[in-house]
């Protein structure tokens, strides 16, 4: 991800983009100040194409007439002209009553996010707040949206209570979605916290936005790329991306230096083999019907000396073992449960796994001088 500075109007902002050619953009107005939790969901949402402009509300003038939610949509506008106009438009505190209130007067947005917003932002900013950020204003804006809307919202909140999420909710039109942010405080202070935000938000906005453009170099695939980006520079946490409504998180266990956050590499390449067994086994008792009503595949990794491997090569030295252990439920024969077991070996996964395997590696194109 490379970022560039940017300021719009007296306040700062941050463009995130992807290495690559960007599928679209999105405007994040936060008010996360220093918990970072800014960064974690650009870099999940850039992981997934979408190029970011963090627009950090956390000290924002007041009094004077002055407009968090102008100020959204200028940055909208500034976006624009540098050919990003935002999809996805979120925010954060007041900024996310900024959004709510700026969103319907955005043309290229296409989804609405909220995290721990406040539904009456006059209130929080006081004498001088301008008009249109005041509870009513906010809710006749949200009416006007006609666009899908998530509001994510910490149910212990002290900052923004979970009042706020339930007029922000009742006030809006389908489609309309409320996720809970746990015991997360208002900053998302806890990591773990931003991260389960930046992988609600950038899955939730996945399926709402235009899919990333085929490579013009790349064959066309049955499957699509898997993107992998880190939740951030501490610790091991992934941002892992392998389908519009497949996200989840990878991770070491904290014996290891990781925070526990997901699975391991080796687990995930266990769920591979154990997912593509258990889908070659019902494709054959489908095609057979044969009485299998269910399958379960229980996988182990470990590394072995070759000399206490009976089948492998001599001179091998360590080798990875993968332990397979396979439930057949249903009234099935002998035959039938033998045969099945032999059916599990000509799984593509296993298949991969036991053959050659051939992996390409290429640097994405470096930042510029000018980006961060």
């Amino acid at each position: 991800m490379r970022t560039q500075t940017i300021r719009i109007d007296a306040a700062e902002a941050a463009l995130d983009l992807p290495m690559e050619a960007p599928r679209g953009a999105a405007l994040l107005a936060h008010q996360f100040a220093g918990s970072r939790a800014d960064r974690r969901i650009a870099g999940a949402l850039a992981a997934r194409g979408l190029a970011t402009l963090r627009l950090d509300l956390s000290a924002p003038p007041t009094g004077g007439g002055a407009d968090p939610a102008a100020l959204v949509a200028r940055a909208a506008q500034e976006m624009a002209a540098r050919g990003l106009a935002p999809g996805l438009i979120a925010g954060h505190g007041l900024g996310g009553t900024a959004a709510a209130a700026a969103a319907h007067r955005i043309g290229s947005a296409r989804a609405l996010a909220l995290i721990n917003a406040f539904h009456d932002g006059a209130a929080v900013m006081g004498p001088g707040a301008p008009a249109g950020l005041d509870g009513p204003s906010v809710d006749q804006a949200l009416r006007a949206l006609r666009r899908p809307l998530l509001i994510l919202h910490a149910p212990r909140d002290a900052t923004a209570a979970i009042d706020n999420a339930t007029a922000l909710f009742l006030a809006a039109r389908h489609p309309k979605s409320f996720l809970s942010l746990d015991d997360a405080d208002h900053v998302l202070s806890d990591p773990r916290h931003a991260d389960d935000a930046a992988e609600m938000i950038a899955a939730w906005a996945g399926r709402r936005l235009p899919p990333p453009p085929a490579r013009p170099d790349e064959p066309p695939a049955a499957e699509g790329p898997v993107l992998v980006a880190e939740a951030a520079p501490d610790g091991f946490a992934q941002h892992v991306f392998a389908a519009p409504d497949a996200a989840f998180m990878a991770d070491e266990p904290p014996s290891l230096g990781g925070g526990g956050r997901g699975a391991t590499p080796y687990q995930l390449v266990a769920a591979g083999l154990g997912a593509c067994t258990s889908m070659t086994i019902r494709m054959y008792a489908r095609r057979k019907g044969w009485p299998l009503t269910h399958v379960e595949v229980e996988l182990r990794h470990d590394r072995i000396h070759a000399g206490d491997c009976a089948d492998c090569p001599e001179g091998a030295g360590k080798l990875d073992r993968f332990r397979r252990r396979i439930a057949l439920h249903g009234p099935l024969d002998a035959a039938q449960r033998a045969r099945l077991m032999e059916i599990a070996d000509r799984c593509p996964v296993h298949r991969t796994l036991t053959g050659r395997i051939v992996i390409e590696t290429e640097e994405a194109p470096p930042p510029s001088a000018a980006d961060g």
